[in-house]
Protein backbone atom coordinates (compact mmCIF):
# COMPACT_ATOMS: atom_id res chain seq x y z
CA UNK A 1 0.00 0.00 0.00
CA UNK A 2 1.32 3.51 -0.88
CA UNK A 3 1.90 6.24 1.65
CA UNK A 4 -1.16 8.11 0.47
CA UNK A 5 -3.42 5.15 1.19
CA UNK A 6 -1.98 4.78 4.64
CA UNK A 7 -2.67 8.44 5.34
CA UNK A 8 -6.32 8.07 4.28
CA UNK A 9 -6.84 5.06 6.52
CA UNK A 10 -5.50 7.01 9.50
CA UNK A 11 -7.87 9.86 8.73
CA UNK A 12 -10.83 7.50 8.61
CA UNK A 13 -9.85 5.92 11.94
CA UNK A 14 -9.40 9.34 13.55
CA UNK A 15 -12.79 10.49 12.33
CA UNK A 16 -14.51 7.40 13.67
CA UNK A 17 -12.96 7.86 17.07
CA UNK A 18 -14.16 11.46 17.21
CA UNK A 19 -17.68 10.34 16.36
CA UNK A 20 -17.68 7.73 19.18
CA UNK A 21 -16.40 10.24 21.75
CA UNK A 22 -19.00 12.81 20.67
CA UNK A 23 -21.79 10.26 20.95
CA UNK A 24 -20.68 9.33 24.45
CA UNK A 25 -20.69 12.94 25.57
CA UNK A 26 -24.15 13.50 24.11
CA UNK A 27 -25.45 10.37 25.83
CA UNK A 28 -23.99 11.39 29.21
CA UNK A 29 -25.61 14.84 29.03
CA UNK A 30 -29.01 13.67 27.80
CA UNK A 31 -31.60 13.30 30.65
CA UNK A 32 -34.00 11.23 28.56
CA UNK A 33 -36.75 13.85 28.64
CA UNK A 34 -35.41 16.03 25.82
CA UNK A 35 -33.32 18.29 28.08
CA UNK A 36 -29.57 18.43 28.42
CA UNK A 37 -27.72 18.74 31.67
CA UNK A 38 -25.53 21.74 32.08
CA UNK A 39 -21.85 21.31 32.74
CA UNK A 40 -20.97 21.59 36.44
CA UNK A 41 -19.84 24.99 37.60
CA UNK A 42 -16.25 24.65 38.91
CA UNK A 43 -16.71 27.76 41.12
CA UNK A 44 -19.92 26.45 42.85
CA UNK A 45 -19.62 25.54 46.59
CA UNK A 46 -19.69 21.81 47.43
CA UNK A 47 -23.12 20.26 48.01
CA UNK A 48 -24.13 19.61 51.61
CA UNK A 49 -26.67 17.20 53.15
CA UNK A 50 -30.01 18.94 53.76
CA UNK A 51 -31.88 17.46 56.76
CA UNK A 52 -35.38 16.20 55.98
CA UNK A 53 -37.89 17.59 58.45
CA UNK A 54 -41.47 16.33 58.94
CA UNK A 55 -44.13 18.34 57.24
CA UNK A 56 -46.82 20.14 59.20
CA UNK A 57 -49.30 17.43 58.23
CA UNK A 58 -47.00 14.73 59.64
CA UNK A 59 -46.73 16.62 62.95
CA UNK A 60 -50.49 17.05 63.20
CA UNK A 61 -51.16 13.39 62.42
CA UNK A 62 -48.58 12.26 65.01
CA UNK A 63 -50.06 14.50 67.72
CA UNK A 64 -53.67 13.42 67.22
CA UNK A 65 -54.49 10.43 69.43
CA UNK A 66 -57.00 7.91 68.10
CA UNK A 67 -60.42 8.24 69.64
CA UNK A 68 -61.09 5.58 72.30
CA UNK A 69 -63.36 2.76 71.27
CA UNK A 70 -66.62 2.96 73.18
CA UNK A 71 -68.36 -0.27 74.14
CA UNK A 72 -72.08 -0.08 74.67
CA UNK A 73 -73.14 -1.48 78.05
CA UNK A 74 -76.64 -2.53 78.87
CA UNK A 75 -78.04 -1.69 82.32
CA UNK A 76 -78.22 -4.63 84.71
CA UNK A 77 -81.72 -5.95 85.23
CA UNK A 78 -83.38 -4.61 88.34
CA UNK A 79 -83.84 -7.85 90.28
CA UNK A 80 -85.55 -7.39 93.66
CA UNK A 81 -83.62 -8.78 96.63
CA UNK A 82 -85.34 -10.92 99.23
CA UNK A 83 -85.33 -9.51 102.76
CA UNK A 84 -86.00 -11.21 106.11
CA UNK A 85 -87.24 -9.47 109.25
CA UNK A 86 -87.39 -10.59 112.90
CA UNK A 87 -88.35 -8.98 116.24
CA UNK A 88 -84.69 -7.87 116.60
CA UNK A 89 -82.47 -5.96 114.15
CA UNK A 90 -79.98 -7.90 112.05
CA UNK A 91 -77.19 -8.99 114.39
CA UNK A 92 -79.08 -7.85 117.49
CA UNK A 93 -79.82 -9.66 120.74
CA UNK A 94 -82.46 -12.40 120.58
CA UNK A 95 -85.10 -12.12 123.30
CA UNK A 96 -84.86 -14.81 126.01
CA UNK A 97 -88.36 -16.08 125.34
CA UNK A 98 -87.12 -17.53 122.06
CA UNK A 99 -84.40 -19.58 123.79
CA UNK A 100 -83.99 -22.58 126.08
CA UNK A 101 -84.09 -20.36 129.19
CA UNK A 102 -87.43 -18.88 128.12
CA UNK A 103 -90.54 -20.13 126.36
CA UNK A 104 -88.59 -21.72 123.50
CA UNK A 105 -91.07 -20.00 121.18
CA UNK A 106 -90.39 -19.68 117.48
CA UNK A 107 -89.86 -16.01 116.61
CA UNK A 108 -92.22 -14.18 114.31
CA UNK A 109 -90.57 -13.83 110.89
CA UNK A 110 -91.61 -11.97 107.77
CA UNK A 111 -90.08 -11.62 104.30
CA UNK A 112 -90.42 -9.74 101.03
CA UNK A 113 -89.63 -10.09 97.31
CA UNK A 114 -90.25 -13.80 96.83
CA UNK A 115 -89.47 -14.80 93.19
CA UNK A 116 -92.51 -15.48 91.00
CA UNK A 117 -91.36 -19.02 90.10
CA UNK A 118 -91.08 -20.15 93.73
CA UNK A 119 -92.71 -23.55 94.38
CA UNK A 120 -92.38 -23.51 98.16
CA UNK A 121 -90.55 -21.80 101.04
CA UNK A 122 -88.31 -23.19 103.75
CA UNK A 123 -86.85 -21.74 106.97
CA UNK A 124 -83.60 -22.79 108.63
CA UNK A 125 -81.90 -21.77 111.88
CA UNK A 126 -78.30 -22.76 112.64
CA UNK A 127 -75.68 -21.80 115.18
CA UNK A 128 -73.34 -19.58 113.16
CA UNK A 129 -70.65 -19.86 115.87
CA UNK A 130 -70.29 -23.58 115.12
CA UNK A 131 -69.45 -23.07 111.43
CA UNK A 132 -65.72 -22.62 112.11
CA UNK A 133 -65.69 -25.93 113.98
CA UNK A 134 -67.33 -27.91 111.19
CA UNK A 135 -70.98 -28.48 110.35
CA UNK A 136 -73.23 -25.84 111.95
CA UNK A 137 -75.48 -27.00 114.75
CA UNK A 138 -79.02 -27.08 113.34
CA UNK A 139 -81.81 -25.81 115.65
CA UNK A 140 -84.72 -25.62 113.23
CA UNK A 141 -85.68 -26.61 109.68
CA UNK A 142 -89.22 -26.06 108.43
CA UNK A 143 -90.33 -26.42 104.80
CA UNK A 144 -93.38 -26.92 102.63
CA UNK A 145 -94.58 -23.35 103.21
CA UNK A 146 -96.91 -21.84 100.62
CA UNK A 147 -94.95 -19.42 98.36
CA UNK A 148 -97.69 -16.81 98.75
CA UNK A 149 -96.92 -16.52 102.46
CA UNK A 150 -95.21 -13.37 103.65
CA UNK A 151 -94.33 -14.62 107.14
CA UNK A 152 -95.09 -16.79 110.17
CA UNK A 153 -96.37 -15.58 113.51
CA UNK A 154 -94.68 -16.27 116.85
CA UNK A 155 -94.98 -19.99 117.78
CA UNK A 156 -96.98 -20.61 114.59
CA UNK A 157 -96.64 -23.96 112.86
CA UNK A 158 -98.54 -23.76 109.54
CA UNK A 159 -100.71 -26.76 108.66
CA UNK A 160 -98.76 -27.39 105.45
CA UNK A 161 -95.37 -27.22 107.17
CA UNK A 162 -92.97 -30.14 107.70
CA UNK A 163 -90.19 -30.24 110.32
CA UNK A 164 -86.76 -31.87 110.26
CA UNK A 165 -85.08 -33.84 113.02
CA UNK A 166 -82.81 -31.20 114.55
CA UNK A 167 -79.44 -31.73 116.23
CA UNK A 168 -81.11 -31.88 119.66
CA UNK A 169 -82.89 -35.01 118.42
CA UNK A 170 -86.30 -33.31 118.23
CA UNK A 171 -88.65 -32.89 115.30
CA UNK A 172 -89.28 -29.34 116.40
CA UNK A 173 -87.80 -25.91 116.95
CA UNK A 174 -85.21 -25.57 119.71
CA UNK A 175 -84.10 -22.00 120.39
CA UNK A 176 -80.75 -20.48 121.33
CA UNK A 177 -79.00 -22.28 124.16
CA UNK A 178 -75.31 -21.30 124.30
CA UNK A 179 -72.91 -22.70 126.86
CA UNK A 180 -73.18 -20.67 130.12
CA UNK A 181 -70.82 -17.71 130.09
CA UNK A 182 -70.65 -17.53 126.27
CA UNK A 183 -72.35 -15.75 123.42
CA UNK A 184 -73.41 -17.51 120.23
CA UNK A 185 -74.61 -16.07 116.93
CA UNK A 186 -77.52 -17.67 115.08
CA UNK A 187 -78.43 -17.44 111.41
CA UNK A 188 -82.07 -17.49 110.32
CA UNK A 189 -82.69 -17.99 106.59
CA UNK A 190 -85.79 -18.10 104.42
CA UNK A 191 -85.25 -20.05 101.18
CA UNK A 192 -87.26 -19.82 97.95
CA UNK A 193 -87.26 -23.22 96.20
CA UNK A 194 -88.02 -23.85 92.53
CA UNK A 195 -89.64 -27.20 93.32
CA UNK A 196 -91.05 -29.01 96.35
CA UNK A 197 -88.65 -30.96 98.56
CA UNK A 198 -90.77 -34.12 98.68
CA UNK A 199 -89.09 -35.26 101.91
CA UNK A 200 -90.87 -36.88 104.83
CA UNK A 201 -91.58 -35.12 108.10
CA UNK A 202 -88.76 -35.92 110.55
CA UNK A 203 -86.03 -36.30 107.90
CA UNK A 204 -82.60 -35.55 109.48
CA UNK A 205 -81.85 -31.83 109.31
CA UNK A 206 -78.51 -32.20 107.50
CA UNK A 207 -80.18 -34.10 104.64
CA UNK A 208 -82.97 -31.55 104.37
CA UNK A 209 -80.55 -28.62 104.29
CA UNK A 210 -78.45 -30.28 101.56
CA UNK A 211 -81.56 -30.65 99.41
CA UNK A 212 -82.68 -27.09 100.15
CA UNK A 213 -79.34 -25.76 98.91
CA UNK A 214 -79.76 -27.68 95.65
CA UNK A 215 -83.24 -26.31 94.99
CA UNK A 216 -82.85 -22.76 96.29
CA UNK A 217 -83.24 -19.93 93.77
CA UNK A 218 -83.13 -17.07 96.29
CA UNK A 219 -82.75 -16.54 100.01
CA UNK A 220 -82.64 -13.91 102.72
CA UNK A 221 -80.63 -14.12 105.93
CA UNK A 222 -80.71 -12.47 109.33
CA UNK A 223 -78.41 -12.90 112.35
CA UNK A 224 -79.12 -12.72 116.08
CA UNK A 225 -77.00 -13.27 119.16
CA UNK A 226 -77.74 -14.89 122.53
CA UNK A 227 -75.77 -14.82 125.77
CA UNK A 228 -76.12 -17.04 128.88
Amino acid sequence: MSGTGTHRVAEVRTGAMLLVVSAGLITACDTGDGTTLRDPDPDAPPATDVPITPTTLDVIEASVEPAPTETATLPAPDTPTMELFAPWPDGGEIDLRYGCDGDNATPALSWTEIPDDTAELAITMVNESDVSRGDPFVHWVMWGLDPTRTGVAESEEPAEALLALNFFGNVAYDGPCPTPGTTDVYRFTVHALFQQLELADGTPAAEVIDTIELLSIAEARLLGSSTR
